[in-house]
């Protein structure tokens, strides 16, 4: 689709800083109209879970115009979904426009007051993330199933060409998911291949997933969620999206004890956050790597408005449990022919003398693809082979084993009695037999087995068992269709066949259930989900571990880390001190100390804290809080001189109970918090800068309104892990 601009506002929030919103049409060429926005002409939501673990955070762009005698627009409920695009713009430091958001408006949702002009219109617009739940998963050929293919399809490949892409945005991903295959630093979870099969584009019954199913179960498996900032898409994560040269010391074992302090004295000495992330264009090309400042800091970067900062503490988390779907690992070691269900690019079907094709046609029992054809014989004593499976190798099957024959079709047409035949071809060695479906036995010739099909106009679906009379480490099967008999007076439009297989036995992949325990506390947190990956073979890295992991020992424990003591989650309304709109990108450091002091030695005065840094912002009178350990501050001390020297210090009105530590930083503010503290460590400010999980930001007020929890990924909070089948 080709977009061009029909039409057009530019305005200025409140502190002046220029914006713009534009509406695309498909196929437009020609002049851009005005729109004429009401005194609040747009605002866009983030709609996170009350559970910030939930994977997939979608966004709505909501816009108030106007329509005037001179001004209207087109019926926008009148066209397809994606026939208007919306982008929103804000202008940067150089006064350049920069995109913002972008979606497709939503004809569902057009609302207009029922009068003459002037009359207020609003539509909404949105991200396509929710819309991905209507759309099937693409499948490519490194989805074949053969136990023996190696896979070449990367994570990021499967994620955005075969689900991100079909919001049809064509943004780029931003990945940052704080995990490592191995122990290699620049071995990037989402450039492996060890999740790259399809197995989990599929259930344990053969179904393709649609792409909201599939992209959920990816990101539970890594703990990640997907949002839209800044024009772009990003995965990161939901617990260990921090500082990249900070991950690294982690990661490296610079730092290895007193991790969430030594975050704490960075960002109060550096004040900035940078994660890595590696970008991919919309074709699922690795384009350049960047670390960008995400931090935000109160008071200095935002304002909080209207006394509605509310703080929430969920109590610490006595359970961990993910309950984990991984039966559909079987798929790949069970089936024997390689596109049971008809969905590879590359057809791994023999279409005898063109009696059939393969496409995307109205009846389908699984995915967008079956096979059909128009073509029928009104001799039921005639077998005309028109589709023959390309066969994948089944080992360990032994005598009195039983191997299905199952699949769907579907008549498209009137019919009194019209039956299709097959046959089943089995190999092993020089050895062929097919199999009788009578009597339930193999031999040496063709069988004609029939199905009969009992209605027509809707799918129908068999199963056959089919006992084996010999043991082998390898069978090849195949299967062999015929045209299908109508009798005579029958009309057929097509015959359609999906979901079409032999399988053994085999279900050594049973659903399993990790869970991280502790005796302390009372609260659970649990999921469900589909995991991609072998879980046996699949080695992750957190910074934290020091050693490997498997993807659901990882996660749980990056849970039960955040919910080692009672979890903080804000919420609140924050003025934007700054030219570029806040994003879900964006950390907030909840902090309202006014200066940071770090100790150094400089005496023995126990009423004293020296320091290198600048003190001239503090006065008589303010208050101290802060240090760590032993000597945190927890009661009223103040100010009662400020002395510049070398060092320079400040003179305390109690003495210290126990002298500080070099390095050890202290907070200077204006008011006391510890009878009324921000957070439950430090009363003036948070330890680390807390994750947004939902948001609501409004361009012309130039206001944000944000849901934010404090992740808690020090040391590994110490638990029993327990895995269980079900």
């Amino acid at each position: 689709m080709a977009y061009g601009v029909k039409y057009r506002l530019e305005f200025s929030d409140v502190l002046g800083n220029g914006k713009k919103i534009e509406i695309l049409k498909n196929n437009y060429s020609g002049t851009v109209l005005p729109l004429i926005g009401t005194g609040d002409p747009v605002s866009i939501k983030w709609d996170g879970d009350d559970d910030f673990y939930s994977p997939i955070i979608g966004s709505t762009c909501t816009l108030n115009l106007f329509v005037t005698n001179e001004v209207q627009y087109e019926n926008f409920y009148a066209f397809d979904e994606e026939e208007f695009q919306v982008k929103i713009y804000y202008k940067d430091a150089s006064n350049n426009y920069q995109i913002y958001w972008t979606g497709f408006i939503v004809t569902d949702s057009y609302k207009q007051a029922l009068m003459s002009p002037p009359y207020q219109i609003s539509l909404q617009a949105n991200d396509g993330l929710g819309l991905l739940e209507t759309k099937f998963v693409g499948i490519d050929n490194n989805d074949v199933f053969d136990i023996a293919h190696t896979n070449t399809t990367t994570l990021a490949q499967n994620l955005i060409t075969n689900c991100i892409s079909k919001t049809n945005l064509g943004l780029n991903v931003y990945f940052s998911t704080g995990l490592r295959v191995g122990n290699q630093l620049t071995a990037y979870v989402e450039n492996t291949t060890l999740f790259g099969f399809g197995s989990a584009k599929y259930n344990e019954k053969l179904k393709v997933h649609n792409c909201k199913k599939y992209l959920t179960n990816v990101l539970r498996t890594l703990n990640c969620r997907i949002f839209q900032a800044l024009g772009n898409w990003y995965i990161v994560s939901n617990s260990d999206y921090m500082d990249n040269d900070f991950f690294e010391d982690i990661f490296d074992g610079t730092i290895q004890q007193e991790i969430r302090s030594e975050d704490t004295k960075r960002l109060q000495t550096e004040l900035d956050e940078r994660p890595e992330f590696r970008i991919y264009n919309n074709s699922a090309v690795n384009i350049s790597d960047i670390e960008l400042d995400v931090f935000l800091k109160t008071k200095t970067d935002l304002t909080p408005l209207d006394n509605d900062l509310t703080v929430e503490y969920i109590p610490p988390a006595k359970i961990v449990e993910d309950n984990i779907k991984q039966d559909s690992l079987s798929n790949f070691v069970k089936i024997g022919n390689l596109d049971p269900t008809f969905e590879l690019p590359t057809n791994e079907w023999t279409i005898v003398s063109n009696r059939g094709t393969i496409g995307e046609f109205d009846f389908v029992s699984s995915g967008v693809k079956s096979f059909k054809t128009t073509q029928k014989t009104s001799n039921q004593s005639t077998y005309t082979e028109m589709l023959k499976s390309n066969g994948a190798s089944i080992s360990g099957v032994g005598e009195s084993d039983t191997v299905k024959f199952k699949g769907t079709f579907y008549f498209d047409g009137t019919t009194n009695a019209a039956v299709f035949s097959y046959d089943i071809k089995r190999t092993h060695g020089s050895t062929v037999k097919y199999w009788n479906s009578t009597n339930d036995n193999w031999n040496n010739t063709t069988q004609n087995n029939l199905i009969k099909i009992e209605s027509d106009n809707e799918f129908q679906s068999f199963s056959e068992n089919m006992t084996m009379d010999v043991t082998s480490s390898v069978f090849q099967f195949e299967i062999i269709i015929y045209l299908p008999f109508a009798i005579s007076g029958s009309t057929m439009s097509g015959f359609y066949i999906d979901d079409l297989l032999v399988e053994r036995e085999f279900d050594a992949f049973k659903d399993v259930r990790y869970s991280q325990n502790r005796t302390e506390n009372s609260n659970k947190i649990d999921a469900d989900y589909q995991i991609i990956g072998n879980p046996n073979v699949t080695f992750l890295r957190r910074a934290q571990a020091q050693n490997v992991q498997t993807s659901p020992i990882a996660t749980t424990q990056q849970k039960i880390n955040d919910y080692r003591t009672h979890l903080t989650r804000y919420e609140g309304t924050f003025y934007n001190n700054n030219k570029t709109p806040v994003s879900l990108r964006n950390k907030i450091w909840i902090d309202f100390a006014k200066v940071f002091i770090q100790y150094v030695d400089g005496g023995q005065e126990t009423n004293r804290i020296y320091t290198n840094d600048s003190v001239s912002d503090i006065i008589v009178g303010d208050y101290v809080t802060g240090g760590t350990g032993q000597g945190k501050i927890t009661t009223d001390i103040q100010v009662t001189q400020v002395v510049t020297g070398s060092p320079n210090y400040i003179v305390l009105d109690t003495n210290l109970q126990i002298t500080p530590s070099v390095d050890d930083v202290f907070a200077i503010t204006e008011q006391s918090f510890v009878n009324f503290p921000i957070s439950n460590e430090y009363p003036t400010h948070e330890p680390v800068s807390c994750i947004i999980d939902s948001m609501e930001y409004n361009v012309k007020a130039n206001t944000a309104k944000v849901v934010m929890h404090v992740p808690n990924q020090g040391e590994d909070v110490q638990a029993t892990l327990r895995q269980s089948t079900q």
